[in-house]
């Protein structure tokens, strides 16, 4: 997300990088675990190209604007949470699991495709 200048104070600006600085090396090490990750660039191609053209659609709410890509992460991330959520206090009240560990991916993946307006 673009933010205007000024906007944002320098220690909010610093840790915006030391945390994007962190998540790279992370990567970098998940990267190094794996085999040949030759064989995913074709779906990080399709990935990144897909959230680069949703990102170039801006709404202009005063005093920034937003993205939609913004929406998208939204409903991932409460798609996600909200289903695991009732997993997990299903397990705690009934003693047994009933719902699969798929099942909040894919109210993840719905969160993302409709946004969090879902």
């Amino acid at each position: 997300m673009h933010v205007p200048d000024g906007m944002l104070p320098l220690p909010v600006t610093l840790a915006g990088y030391a945390a994007s600085a962190a998540l790279v090396g992370f990567c970098i090490y998940k990267i190094k675990q794996r085999g040949d990750p030759r064989d995913d660039i074709p779906k990080a191609a399709l990935l990144a190209a897909a959230f680069f053209s949703a990102s170039l659609i801006q709404i202009p709410i005063p005093p920034a604007s937003v993205h939609l890509v913004l929406g998208g992460l939204l409903g991932a991330v409460l798609g996600f949470v909200l289903l695991w959520g009732v997993g997990f206090l299903y397990a705690r009240v009934r003693g047994r699991t009933g719902l699969g560990d798929g099942d909040p991916i894919l109210f993840a993946g719905a969160g993302a495709w409709v946004g969090a307006a879902a």
